[in-house]
């Protein structure tokens, strides 16, 4: 017997760009899905749209809620969720035909917990594929997945593009209210997957828009660096050997945030600085993290180390975005 896949597509005034998403789960070949469309409080024609493409297709089913945000709408879904993996899209996004007939087949094949396909970012007059994965199949345990999503190369931190146990993702519910909500959930999942599998197949297209919850800096990216200082505190409790490695990660995230805080209003800027000066002492980061500070800060010496550093990802081959033309 076929497995049942639940996909969870919670929406919000997208009415530009559901209907191609809804569409891109019906036309799927793979048909034992439930596709569990949450409407977080939508206030334009999204919903209209919704229901004129699903009309009387049973494997579809909304849920209203009052608006609470994308983490509280993908709970919601996950709670009456019924199948044997889930599966995350967001409503501005859409799959190829075949996406979920390919996860599905190599999850069994493999006994995978988690299957994580490629994407393309989707541009107006463009595609973005990441081609650093040449295989078309890698395997990981917890550790080489841990280690993987520290490089940030062939696991992101994205929620959506993975078919996930249902077993695992039931347990793993995503905190309402906070942004950047994917960060400390992926290091979870990893936490609690013996075998995650990468496709090398695009199965997605991520919509590229400036109207994206992380699309402009702001004071909801301090969510982001208490997202990360959590997910640094899982790994030094569960992955010590990789403890120092993303030490270091983690302070260049704050170099690279601490360049953006001037642009916020003062009354931010204050809470975001003390948000770092509190992170930096308590990973012991302060023998080194303000002169790197001050030498990211200058103009001259932040080029011509972006400049070397350039020469290094070719140098190392580490360039593997392909630009396909629309």
């Amino acid at each position: 017997m076929k497995v049942l896949v639940s996909l969870i597509i919670p929406f919000y005034n997208v009415e530009e760009f559901i209907e191609k998403s809804i569409r891109s789960v019906a036309n799927q070949t793979y048909n034992n899905i439930e596709v569990i469309i949450v409407n977080d409080g939508s206030t334009d024609n999204s919903l209209k749209i919704v229901e004129s493409v699903i009309k009387e297709d049973n494997r579809f089913r909304i849920i209203h809620q009052e608006n609470a945000g994308l983490s509280a709408a993908r709970n919601t879904g996950l709670h009456v969720a019924k199948g044997d993996y889930i599966f995350y899209l967001d409503s501005d996004d859409f799959l190829t035909n075949d996406a979920i007939e390919k996860l599905v087949n190599i999850a069994i094949n493999n006994n995978a917990d988690v299957v994580q396909g490629n994407f393309y970012y989707d541009y107006p007059d463009y595609l973005l594929l990441n081609n650093h994965q040449k295989q078309e199949l890698l395997i990981f345990d917890r550790n080489d997945a841990m280690n993987a999503l520290l490089d940030h190369q062939l696991i992101m931190n994205f929620a959506w593009g993975k078919l996930i146990k249902a077993s695992i993702a039931k347990e793993l519910l995503f905190p309402v209210g906070e942004y950047f909500e994917d960060t400390l959930w992926q290091t979870k999942i990893i936490q609690n997957s013996n075998k995650y599998v990468t496709y090398k197949e695009p199965i997605l297209y991520y919509l590229q828009r400036n109207t994206g919850i992380s699309g402009q800096f702001s004071i909801r990216n301090l969510d982001q660096l208490n997202a990360e200082h959590h997910r640094l505190l899982l790994i030094e409790k569960h992955f010590p050997f990789l403890s120092e490695k993303a030490k270091s990660i983690f302070k260049n995230k704050i170099l690279n945030i601490n360049l953006l805080v001037n642009s916020l209003k003062q009354e931010d800027q204050i809470k975001f600085k003390r948000s770092i000066e509190e992170k930096v002492k308590y990973w012991n980061l302060d023998q080194t993290y303000w002169l790197d500070f001050f030498i990211h800060k200058n103009y001259i010496f932040r080029n011509i180390a972006l400049f070397l550093q350039k020469i290094v990802n070719r140098l190392t081959n580490q360039s593997k975005w392909e630009k396909i033309q629309k």
